[in-house]
């Protein structure tokens, strides 16, 4: 049975990242217009009512007594306001995904196609949007039907153990073993059907369960390589993020230590403190473009390879030939 090169795979979105910076800059920008800006306008719709109970939040504490309840028909606008946001949101995220998904999958694979930074909108990304909504319906309902037997084992153990002398710490052991065979079998599911994408893309058609046939015998190989992944996605995350909170101790450490100039710098008119946070905010919204597709790349990458490895042969699992090593793209 063929298997893949562990150091390959996990290497292969780094060395995306360092050979093509500026491309990373063009996933950047794709990233936020596709995937934050339509989330930035929806929330524009939302903010004057949020700042509206935020101001009068802070009103009440200056004051020292407890706000007003807010009005039931505006609550209720409000929550409409909301539930569209994060429709929005989820649809733009879908489509932002999928498309600098695509984009690394052709930098990996279809490395001669470099034309706008391997960015498209077309058919891979549109099966790959597909692909992303069935995966995110069908893995709900795995989480829904697999909390029932561990859920129903971890209730058991408790009704049966736990009037004993030693049954809390006995039930508490069978509750721990439940939570770890629930996330177990979750992070089993995800490991067999992690291939769907790069086949999808390949195949330029849904492909999905497919990809279980081909990892069969890998999931040791295919965990490691996540928890590889994790690992460099968190120690990146918190670099990142003690870069800012430096930055954010540095500019505004002085006003957020003294409680009084906190609520005198919120007490004015919010077109006052809103344009003097605003270009920290515009600062924060590059770093997390940037951020969002140099990780694309870091995660996203290695199942390409993996895919491509797996499947070397005349053709790969969609009919499609393996595409040119990643190392022979354009520089």
């Amino acid at each position: 049975m063929s298997g893949f090169s562990l150091g390959d795979a996990f290497a292969s979105g780094f060395r995306l990242v360092g050979r093509r910076p500026g491309v990373i800059l063009a996933w950047a920008l794709a990233f936020f217009v596709l995937g934050l800006l339509p989330a930035l306008l929806v929330w524009a719709l939302a903010a004057p009512d949020v700042i509206h109970l935020f101001a009068q939040a802070m009103q009440a504490s200056r004051s020292g007594v407890e706000p007003p309840p807010p009005d039931l028909s505006q609550a209720l606008a409000l929550q409409s306001k909301l539930l569209g946001v994060r429709a929005v949101q989820f649809l733009a995220d879908v489509v932002s995904r999928a498309v600098l998904a695509a984009a690394v999958f052709r930098a990996v694979l279809e490395p001669e196609r470099s034309r706008f930074a391997y960015l498209r909108l077309g058919a891979q990304e549109l099966w790959l949007m597909l692909l992303t909504l069935a995966f995110t319906i069908l893995f709900v309902i795995a989480m829904i039907v697999l909390a029932v037997p561990f859920g129903l084992v971890g209730a058991l153990a408790y009704y049966f153990l736990h009037g004993s002398p030693a049954g809390a710490p006995a039930a508490a052991f069978v509750a721990a073993l439940c939570v770890l065979g629930y996330v177990g079998v979750l992070a089993w599911i995800l490991l067999r059907l992690s291939l769907a994408g790069p086949m999808t893309f390949a195949a330029r058609e849904f492909r999905l369960f497919e990809s279980w046939s081909l990892t069969r015998g890998h999931a040791g190989e295919l965990f490691a390589l996540a928890l590889l992944l994790t690992a460099a996605m968190v120690g990146v995350s918190l670099a990142v993020q003690a870069v800012l909170a430096a930055v954010f101790l540095i500019v505004f450490g002085g006003l957020f230590m003294h409680p009084g100039q906190l609520q005198a710098f919120f007490a004015q008119p919010w077109q006052v403190w809103a344009g003097a946070l605003a270009p920290w905010a515009a600062l924060a919204v590059v770093v997390l473009c940037v951020l969002a597709a140099a990780l694309t790349a870091v995660l996203v990458a290695p199942w390409a390879v993996v895919w491509r490895q797996l499947s070397a042969g005349p053709a790969g699992p969609g009919g499609h030939a393996p595409a040119a090593a990643e190392a022979q793209a354009p520089s």
